[in-house]
């Protein structure tokens, strides 16, 4: 039933008739419905078809005690403002009645009229600030629902946006590293049509220079592929096994597109050879892997040495990844902020601010975790964990 109403109502329960014929008397001029009940079992047949405000109720009933009808109210009508009318002077279920029945006023009988007109009226107020206050948590929860809503469409946008961005940011190295294999490719190819000119020649040479080149194209799919799949959209995909330790391969392929992490940074991998599967969608663990490398990587631009360190093992029910490098670290001060939106220490240029943010909201999403710690003797570690697939296990 809804909240609103023309009038509120309130309903009188009592297994004396004459009893519920003062009542009526006594409150038929109150700005409120009033509903009477001669038992539990017809006040709930009441409540279920009617919206009530206050219940005011005897103790002693036949069949159905008034305790036993407060604590059905409480429990499926919770917001129903629930009293007790009763000659009782027995403290003992009295303070029963009060505690399992959640009762807001206890009024004895024989009752006053004014204070029993004034005990209601005083119900029906808190019913109105409790219905007030309720209102306004639900408005502030749909609009907290909508916040977030727009605010993983617009992380997801900047993603995209900061994705492709950084293909742009490697389209030189990018160029570079393609226009290596395209030459050895084209080099070769000239060469075995020499060797083919000269009515055969060394089949020995051929079969070198057709290795060579074969070996060139090999590279130009395998940097084409990383650039390929990490451009791709992971709304694209649904969830799946996928193995985190390829995950990892692939990305350090991409990354080899960067001169300073091809040629600078040592990467050290210790990854767990039989690690277990993870149920989620392989564009998601890419972007964790992919934002924790390159934070690794701003990190370390001004210090020596350049260390990476990537590790995967196995702890209980979930699958560990540990990212470490050996860059500036992190300053203890900041580190209740570091995973939040916006928040970067890094200069304009270097990216959002949303790379930590989407990697903790993301490995969140599948029910793990990250943590960060320092890494001494420099630099950071964060460790993440994600549950291992059900499908992986024995």
């Amino acid at each position: 039933m809804a909240d609103t109403l023309s009038a509120p109502v309130v309903m009188f329960v009592d297994d004396e008739p004459q009893m519920l014929k003062a009542i009526n008397r006594a409150v038929r001029c109150e700005p409120y419905k009033a509903l009477f009940a001669g038992g539990g079992a017809e006040a709930l047949a009441i409540l279920a078809q009617n919206a009530v405000q206050v219940i005011v109720s005897d103790l002693n009933m036949p069949e159905m005690d008034g305790l036993t009808l407060l604590k059905t109210v409480q429990a499926d009508y919770p917001q129903t403002i629930r009293m007790i009318l009763s000659g009782v002077t027995d403290i003992d279920p009295v303070l029963e009645a009060i505690h399992e029945g959640q009762v807001y006023r206890y009024i004895t009988k024989p009752y006053d009229d004014h204070e029993l007109k004034l005990a209601v009226q005083q119900a029906l107020d808190l019913w109105q600030v409790q219905k007030e206050k309720r209102d306004l948590q639900d408005k502030l929860a749909e609009h907290n629902r909508l916040l977030e809503k727009r605010v993983a469409e617009r992380t997801a946008q900047l993603m995209a946006i900061e994705r492709h961005a950084e293909l742009g940011r490697y389209a030189a190295q990018l160029v570079h590293n393609l226009n290596g294999p395209i030459q050895v490719v084209t080099g070769y190819l000239k060469m075995a049509r020499m060797t083919l000119g000269q009515g055969g020649g060394d089949l020995q040479a051929l079969a070198k220079h057709l290795d060579l080149i074969e070996k060139a194209a090999n590279n130009l799919t395998l940097i084409v592929a990383g650039i390929l799949h990490h451009s791709k959209n992971p709304a694209q995909f649904d969830n799946e096994q996928v193995r985190l330790n390829q995950v990892i391969e692939n990305e350090l392929r991409f990354f080899l597109a960067n001169e300073t992490f091809k040629y600078k940074v040592e990467t050290r991998r210790h990854l767990e050879p039989e690690l277990p599967a993870v149920w989620a969608n392989p564009l998601h663990l890419q972007q964790v892997v992919d934002n924790l490398i390159n934070n690794a990587l701003d990190a370390m631009q001004a210090c020596q040495p350049k260390v990476l360190t990537l590790a995967t093992e196995t702890q209980n029910d979930f699958v560990q990844l540990t990212v470490c490098d050996t860059g500036t670290g992190i300053d203890p001060g900041i580190l209740p902020s570091i995973f939040l939106p916006d928040f970067t220490t890094k200069p304009p240029d270097k990216g959002t601010g949303l790379g930590l943010a989407s990697v903790k909201a993301m490995v969140e999403s599948y029910g793990g975790g990250i943590e960060v710690y320092p890494n001494p003797p420099q630099g950071a570690k964060f460790v993440v964990k994600l549950p291992i697939s059900k499908h992986s296990r024995p």
